[in-house]
């Protein structure tokens, strides 16, 4: 048997009986050969035992849901919370992804605040997403730029599109999180919290086609939406979207390091028998739709590719490496300051200590000659102690003479 590379963990924490089976386009979109995958059903009671037996998780993946993140009354979500919480805090090997939902439960386990959209509506469609600096700094983010065939491995600019699905939003990020891309309609939509928690609030592994068929039908029939909303939601999809692009980062860092392998085909099968091969595909009539990642589409790649795939990955990861490097460097300089402003406060001390010592000589000084006749007194007192001694013997003499004397008249008497 060939040995496993990785073991990864999908935590499904949908219920709903139309989305039956969609850990499977996780599996698809994130999975490469020989690697381990499970699935928990969270809504279930089913969680993994990160200390169990067997070989250790490199990572997770907590799916979306129909359900409110912020609904502390649902005991298995406040289970999910505290499960997040452990890993996230005491299991720092175990990389974290959260999707929509995923996104808002890891926010609530860590510290942060989840509520309804502000003002109550619905977000449905392509959102597009402004970037932050520490985005573009991330090795994982580089990579994806490179190696993404919705840029053409030529970058990109402030911007990206995905498809975005829901009622709530993280409106406080967790003490220590970092922000990584926002909308008009939502503060967080990319965000992470040290190196083992990355969050997307949208649907970067969801095609406008299956966005379509399987949530804006039910929003139109339950009237969160109206039909005209429906079209012009459709419409914002039909440019080309950066699904690949947000795939290839949560891929790299999932892992830690650039991906190695291709997508299994038996994961696309299943989720081509599950869900139908139109909306896995997605919208075929989408002007520049980017090909969904994992997509089999029986292409071979030649020596050119394979060659241009590998020049991308090398150039993402020596960028990776300068770019640890340059942070190293940063801290050097910030080590540096700190110790230059120590050695300033030593020197300051030191000058200090120096008029201290300068003060104390004068003063020495200027006490110079009461000590001289301290010690002057001292000499007389012992020679005024030398006499005292003499006259004390001379005075028990003349006591023992007059004794005697004493003695001698009153014998003769």
């Amino acid at each position: 048997m060939a040995n496993r590379k990785g073991r990864f963990a999908v935590i499904d924490c949908e219920d709903a009986s139309k989305w039956e089976g969609h850990h499977h386009i996780w599996i698809a979109a994130l999975a490469c050969e020989r690697e381990t995958w499970d699935h928990y059903r969270a809504w279930a009671g089913e969680l993994p035992a990160i200390k169990g037996e067997g070989k250790p998780f490199t990572g997770l993946v907590i799916t979306g849901s129909h359900h409110d993140a912020h609904n502390d009354q649902v005991e298995w979500i406040n289970r999910l919370c505290d499960f997040l919480k452990d890993v996230v805090e005491n299991h720092p090997n175990v990389k974290v992804f959260g999707g929509c939902f995923g996104s808002q439960v890891l926010a609530r386990a860590l510290g942060g605040r989840v509520e309804r959209n502000p003002g109550g509506s619905f977000v449905i469609g392509a959102e597009e997403l402004l970037l932050t600096q520490a985005l573009h700094q991330r090795s994982d983010f580089v990579y994806a730029v490179a190696n993404s065939r919705a840029t053409g491995g030529k970058g990109l600019g402030g911007s990206v599109r995905i498809v975005s699905s829901h009622a709530d939003q993280v409106l406080d990020l967790p003490p220590g999180a970092e922000l990584l891309a926002s909308s008009k309609s939502t503060k967080a939509e990319i965000w992470s919290h040290g190196s083992n928690v990355l969050a997307v609030q949208g649907h970067p592994e969801m095609t406008p086609a299956l966005c379509r068929e399987r949530i804006m039908t039910t929003l139109v029939g339950h009237k969160k939406i109206t039909p005209e909303e429906e079209e012009a939601a459709w419409r914002t999809m039909e440019a080309p979207l950066a699904a690949a692009l947000v795939l290839d980062m949560v891929k790299y860092f999932l892992r830690g390091k650039p991906p190695r392998g291709k997508t299994p085909v038996d994961a696309i099968a299943a989720v081509e028998t599950t869900f139908g091969v139109g909306a896995l595909l997605g919208h075929a009539a989408s002007a520049g739709a980017a090909t969904p990642i994992g997509q089999n589409t029986g292409h071979v790649p030649q020596l050119p590719e394979l060659m241009d795939d590998m020049f991308t990955n090398v150039t993402a990861a020596i960028t990776g490496e300068l770019n640890a490097t340059a942070n190293e460097y940063e801290l050097l300089k910030d080590m540096n300051h700190i110790a230059s402003d120590k050695y300033k406060e030593m020197g300051d001390f030191a000058e200090g200590m120096l008029v201290f010592v300068e003060r104390m000589r004068a003063k020495e000084d200027l006490f110079q000659p009461y000590i001289q006749q301290i010690e002057e007194i001292d000499h007389q007192v012992g020679e005024l102690e030398s006499v005292v001694s003499k006259l004390d013997l001379y005075t028990r003499r003349m006591e023992a003479q007059f004794r005697v004397l004493t003695h001698a008249a009153s014998s003769r008497e």
